[in-house]
């Protein structure tokens, strides 16, 4: 449905076109140009997670949210069981599929088995045939003991622990190399998706969680969800049954690392990923502050930000894609923060 401000903007194009038939078809154009130009400005959607302490709710639970718009995308949820794996074994790690089917094997849920496939579709049957199935792996890691079971979708959801994630895909400065082919090919190995089921499978608390996603990334190398400045990064709301955390990673300028960054949100507080990175000043020491070892010297290398400014690593302004951030992501965060907090001035045009 078209916002009533973009219906008035149109209306008054039209309006002040001239007499002429070709005037007016004129008019009439720059109108829909108009538009659709305030629609992408003001109207674009994006994933956005949510994240609220223990301290800022009623019963003393933290919470983890995120919303996944996306056009086509497969979105059945799936739940896999806990297990135990003889020692020694391996894990397949899949490429990143977004559409459906997100994945098709037998080794996790049975939401993703090959007899799962809506057999109504044409290329269900083409989904289903082992080579595809097999050209969905692109590597193997060494399997844990014992992993726990967790609710799954596009990313990890959350786990029988109590450990939960929700997912923004970030703008940013860097975006890295395309995904690895196969399991012999040269590449990135890991992606966001892939590392957020590795680490609810293995992790009880939310700072397990970032040091397992940090970790494997930096180790296997880490590849974005498109390469390309729009998508280049990730943020991630992490909560356990006591902490909440924001945690943020894009690809390193050379395409073969990351560089990530993770902080505790207060108690009391709420915070929001919307496409943009949020976390702010990083200190060095702080003990709220969890990192990459290579966060500030991949920043100085790059001529990003330099330590004899004297001041502190703002993550979000010298990792982000551009000077600005777009209008659409600040309304996002801006209509929450509206929402949270309304006797404020905060943010009128978008709350009205």
């Amino acid at each position: 449905m078209t916002s009533n401000k973009a219906l008035v903007l149109a209306l008054c194009l039209l309006a002040a076109a001239p007499a002429s038939a070709a005037s007016h078809a004129a008019g009439a154009e720059r109108a829909a140009e108009d538009l659709v130009n305030y629609e992408n400005r003001y109207t674009k959607i994006g994933c956005t997670a949510i994240v609220v302490g223990k301290g800022a709710t009623v019963d003393g639970s933290t919470m983890s949210t995120h919303n996944a718009d996306c056009l086509n995308c497969d979105f059945r949820v799936a739940r896999t069981p806990s297990k135990v794996h003889a020692k020694g074994s391996t894990k397949a790690v899949l490429k990143y599929k977004p559409d459906y089917p997100h994945f098709v094997t037998d080794t996790r849920s049975p939401v993703w088995s090959p007899a799962n496939l809506d057999e109504k579709l044409p290329q269900s049957a083409a989904w289903a045939d082992p080579a595809f199935v097999k050209s969905l792996v692109v590597g193997y890691i060494p399997e844990a003991e014992a992993t726990y079971a967790l609710v799954e979708g596009l990313f990890g959801i959350m786990n029988e622990a109590g450990v939960g994630i929700g997912e923004s895909t970030c703008a940013s400065v860097w975006f890295g190399l395309p995904p690895r082919a196969c399991p012999t090919c040269e590449g990135p190995l890991v992606d966001v998706s892939a590392l957020t089921l590795v680490a609810l499978e293995r992790c009880a608390t939310a700072r397990c969680v970032i040091e397992t996603i940090g970790g494997l990334a930096s180790e296997l190398g880490y590849y974005a969800a498109d390469v390309s400045r729009d998508e280049g990064g990730e943020g991630l709301t992490i909560t356990d049954t006591n902490e909440a955390w924001m945690f943020h990673i894009l690809p390193d300028k050379a395409g073969t690392g990351c560089v990530w960054a993770a902080k505790r949100v207060p108690d009391d507080h709420v915070a929001a990923v919307a496409n943009s990175f949020v976390i702010r000043d990083c200190v060095k020491g702080d003990p709220d502050l969890l990192h990459s070892p290579n966060l500030w010297s991949e920043a100085e290398a790059a001529g990003i930000w330099s330590k004899k400014s004297g001041v502190p690593l703002d993550f979000a302004a010298v990792t982000r894609a551009a000077p600005h951030t777009p209008l659409h992501r600040t309304k996002t965060v801006s209509i929450l923060i509206g929402a949270l907090w309304p006797s404020s001035a905060f943010c009128s045009f978008f709350l009205g």
